[in-house]
């Protein structure tokens, strides 16, 4: 068979037939999808690490409503990530203990107006330590949150926000299971699948918010769960970093060694 070529003119005009206005019912190529969004997840666990190589300032409420009602703790102090040592004061008004101190040094917790004590500070080991409440610290260890961070998953940026006079950069992520559930009791976690179960894909996980000065800290933190009855707004602000950490542990004999230290302040 002889195939003869087509001119090329011929084919610029097929090509270009019905381009002017006078065709409005040309197709149209189909839509592109949005590129995904980038992950800084890096710069996130970046910040997360400078900032737990310093010290700080913090504030931490942790805000919880269930069926009508609504409470509110707060936790406060100073603390030397580098040298893990620091004080907290826990405050919850409408709590039958409305407040503790809490002093971390030389790898141990001392904890201040628990009745197991008998007026002395219950310490025990800062490792041995475990949340009994989701989205609680082990002890109100506000080391603790920083370490959740660091394993924030598709982190995106939101953009950029005065906090009290400090320019920031929002960033939003998600934590997964295992970040939630770190150094939780095995009582609360047996009972995480129940919960899980009401999530969209059945996978425990909750929105992570982070803010970030442009020296490239932490300076907070929001953590979220809204899911089966409960709402959980966990928001840690830190300030005054690499400020000096003074502590003076409790003596020995003000001290009394426990195995575990648990309740609505302790966490």
């Amino acid at each position: 068979m002889i195939r003869r070529a087509v001119p090329f003119l011929a084919v610029v005009a097929a090509l270009c037939a019905g381009c002017s206005g006078a065709s409005p019912d040309r197709a149209r190529p189909p839509a592109q999808p949005a590129p995904p969004a980038a992950d800084h997840g890096e710069t996130v666990r970046t910040a997360v690490a400078a900032t737990r190589g310093g010290s700080a300032h913090f504030e931490t409420r942790h805000e919880l409503g269930s069926e009508g009602r609504h409470f509110t703790l707060t936790m406060t102090g100073d603390f030397d990530f580098a040298s893990d040592r620091g004080h907290v004061a826990v405050d919850f008004p409408e709590g039958g203990i409305s407040h503790i101190d809490e002093i971390f040094t030389d790898g141990l917790v001392h904890v201040s107006n628990l009745p197991q004590a008998e007026g002395k500070w219950a310490t025990m080991p800062r490792t041995a330590a475990e949340a009994h409440y989701l989205l609680r610290a082990p002890l109100n260890d506000p080391e603790h949150v920083l370490e959740q961070l660091a394993s924030i998953h598709e982190a995106t940026r939101v953009g950029t926000e005065d906090l009290d006079g400090t320019p920031t950069t929002h960033y939003r992520g998600t934590l997964l299971e295992d970040a939630i559930t770190l150094r939780i009791t095995e009582k609360i976690r047996t009972g995480l699948p129940d919960i899980a179960a009401l999530f969209p894909d059945g996978r425990l996980s909750i929105p992570a918010d982070v803010w970030l000065n442009p020296e490239g800290r932490v300076v907070r933190t929001r953590l979220t769960l809204q899911q089966a009855g409960m709402d959980i707004v966990a928001t840690t602000t830190l300030s005054r970093h690499g400020t000096p950490v003074p502590v003076d542990a409790p003596k020995a004999e003000q001290t009394v060694p426990v195995d575990t230290i648990k309740g609505v302040l302790p966490g």
